[in-house]
C-alpha cells in the first residue's frame, strides 16, 4: 500500500510517497497520523507544504549566513585586569562574549560559541561560532591588559 508521510520519522520525510504493508499502514501509521493513504489529494497536499518547508528553510539559513557575515565583521574589546607582577585576573568566557554580543544587539546562544578553555592572556584571539551545523563564523576578540582602573569584563 502506498501512503503518504506527514511527519518526519525512521521511515521517510514528510511528503514522501512510500510504500508500506498494509497492516502496518492501518494498525500504526494511520492511527498515529504518520501517514496517510497515497490519494493523489494527499499528495499534492504534501508536496506543497513540503515545498512550503523548503522555502522557510532556505530563507532561515540565509538569516544565519547574513548573521555569520555581521559576526565577522564584528571585533571584541575586552579588559583584563593585571597585577603589578604581571600576573592577569580573571578571564573571558563564552558567557562574557555572549553577553558584550547581545550589548552590541547580536543574539548568539553562549553554547554556540566555541572556546575549549577561557582566554587569559592579553592579545588579539580568533573564536569560532557554529551558528548551524554547516555554518561557522569566526569572531575576533581583543583582550587588553590593564591595571583594574578601567571596567573589567571578567573579574
Amino acid at each position: 500500500m502506498k501512503v503518504v508521510i506527514i511527519q518526519d520519522s525512521p521511515l521517510g520525510k514528510a511528503g514522501e510517497v512510500r510504500e508500506v504493508a498494509e497492516g502496518h499502514a492501518r494498525n500504526y501509521l494511520f492511527p498515529r497520523d504518520l501517514a496517510l493513504p497515497a490519494t493523489t489529494a494527499n499528495i499534492n497536499r504534501w508536496g506543497e507544504v513540503r515545498r512550503g518547508q523548503e522555502r522557510a528553510q532556505a530563507r532561515a539559513h540565509e538569516a544565519i549566513e547574513a548573521l555569520g557575515r555581521q559576526l565577522e565583521e564584528t571585533g571584541l574589546k575586552f579588559h583584563l585586569r593585571v597585577g603589578p607582577r604581571g600576573q592577569v585576573y580573571g578571564a573571558i568566557t563564552a558567557a562574557h562574549i555572549a553577553a558584550e554580543l547581545e550589548r552590541q544587539g547580536i543574539s548568539v546562544e553562549r553554547r554556540r560559541i566555541e572556546l575549549t578553555q577561557p582566554i587569559r592572556q592579553p592579545g588579539s584571539h580568533e573564536v569560532l561560532v557554529r551558528l548551524a551545523p554547516e555554518v561557522t563564523s569566526k569572531l575576533k576578540v581583543e583582550v587588553e591588559a590593564g591595571d583594574g582602573s578601567s571596567q573589567t569584563a571578567a573579574s
